[in-house]
């Protein structure tokens, strides 16, 4: 009997052993995965912020440069910034879908008669689709509404967006000086495009009220 038990125990501790090592390189190897994650993260958020400030001016107090010095198409009529009129700018990032966007969009242009509302959108490289933002002039048939379309370079201006982080909303002045920038609401991961959308429509709404019940109170009535 105690022969076999010793079988058992020189049986079992190598294989012990080896249990032991996988999980603590597996460790190791998630430990590595996450923190390269992070650099990696930590050093796209400081080339967007170099890209944001030091080509397009994007700091609160500092005039916005437009034209962006970047490829792009403009849906509706150029925006007024500089020209004596309050531009709302709204990144939607890589999505344009109504269920996310009607109601800021709806809250912003409803704010001021004098607030000129311009969209910036990511079109996915070689995708010649814009049937959603499109969608949203259909929703929104106004003179203060515009919109940017560019590539690749939004992402990298403005950040992430709905891929996590970046700049969501930019209110520049009459003379095109930045007033006031908002970041994106923290990204979450939900099991239906329900709950998403949800999720996403009350937090970007959320965002364009606060900015605008702040600049112009009066003209809302509140």
């Amino acid at each position: 009997m105690r022969d076999w038990l010793k079988l058992i125990v020189l049986i079992l501790l190598p294989v012990n052993a080896w249990l032991a090592t996988t999980v603590y390189l597996r460790w190791q190897k998630q430990k590595f995965l996450e923190e390269s994650r992070r650099r990696e993260f930590t050093g796209k958020e400081a080339v967007h912020r170099f890209l944001r400030e030091e080509i397009l001016g994007l700091k609160e107090g500092h005039r916005l440069r437009y034209p962006f010095p970047y490829p792009s198409q403009l849906l509706g009529p150029p925006p007024p910034i500089g020209q004596g009129i309050a531009v709302l700018l709204l990144n939607l990032s890589t999505r344009a879908d109504k269920e996310i966007w009607d109601s800021a969009i709806k809250e912003a242009l409803e704010a001021s008669p004098s607030l000129h509302i311009l969209l910036l959108y990511e079109r996915r490289q070689g995708s010649e689709k814009l049937s959603k933002i499109q969608e949203l002039f259909r929703e929104f048939p106004s003179s203060r509404l515009s919109a940017v379309i560019g590539e690749r370079w939004v992402r990298e201006v403005f950040g992430q967006g709905f891929l996590g982080g970046g700049v969501l909303l930019v209110l520049c002045d009459g003379q095109g000086v930045i007033r006031v920038i908002v970041p994106y609401p923290e990204r979450k991961e939900f099991k239906t495009w329900e709950d998403e959308s949800a999720y996403w429509r009350t937090k970007l709404h959320k965002a364009v009220k606060k900015v605008v019940d702040e600049f112009f109170p009066r003209e809302k009535g509140r």
